[in-house]
Parts: C-alpha cells; sequence; structure tokens
C-alpha cells in the first residue's frame, strides 16, 4: 500500500494523516523523530517517498 498525498487536495491530505497517524499510535516504536527511524517506519508501510516524509516528519505526533 503507498498513498501518494499529492493526489489528495489539501483538506483531504490532513484527514489522511490523521489516519495514518492513528496507525502509527498502535505502534509507539514507530513513532520517533529521528528521521532514520521514521523513515523505516515509513518504507514498512510503504511510503517511500520523501515527500511524504517530510510533509508529516514535524507533526506533533512523530515528536518525543
Amino acid at each position: 500500500m503507498c498513498i501518494n498525498l499529492r493526489e489528495y487536495k489539501s483538506k483531504d491530505k490532513v484527514q489522511l494523516q490523521e489516519m495514518i497517524f492513528a496507525l502509527y499510535n498502535e505502534d509507539p516504536e514507530g513513532v520517533t523523530s529521528s528521521n532514520k527511524k521514521a523513515y523505516k517506519y515509513y518504507k514498512k508501510l510503504g511510503f517511500i517517498e520523501s515527500r511524504n516524509i517530510h510533509m508529516v516528519k514535524n507533526n506533533k505526533y512523530t515528536k518525543k
């Protein structure tokens, strides 16, 4: 599963990110402010585009 955030409108992106973080909250080890760990976790879920990672890496859910 790979979701391209560029295909969504701004309002939809926010909703999509909330869904993504809901999944992350079930696996706290996957939530981190470390880019390396974040990249690994995104890759595991199929989010391998750097733009997708950049959009959410500074979100409150990814901070320790």
